[in-house]
């Protein structure tokens, strides 16, 4: 199975990674191939799964925002429907 993932995809987030102190890299002959090794740091990250509930707390705040604005466009329209049937219930009262 191949990735889909570009080579400057991969490099953006492992400089990112060498940001934040996760891995420090290796020098090595080819610039291409990234080396690198995890830090102290980066191990204790990963064994508090501190990425992985951040990853799954912001998924369901996503989530939860666009059922938020579903709720509120139903919300609009049931009050737009709502303001119509008392316009019409008032012109009717008013012509009989």
């Amino acid at each position: 199975m191949a990735w889909d993932t570009s080579v400057a995809f991969v490099n953006a987030v492992i400089g990112k990674m060498i940001f934040l102190s996760l891995v420090e890299p290796i020098k090595t002959e080819n610039e291409y191939i990234p080396n690198f090794r995890i830090t102290e740091k980066g191990v204790e990250a990963f064994q508090d799964h501190r990425f992985q509930s951040l990853a799954a707390t912001s998924f369901s705040n996503y989530r939860s925002y666009q059922t938020n604005n579903i709720l509120l466009r139903i919300s609009r329209l049931s009050l737009l429907t709502a303001i119509i049937s008392v316009a019409i219930a008032f012109i009717a009262i008013m012509y009989l």
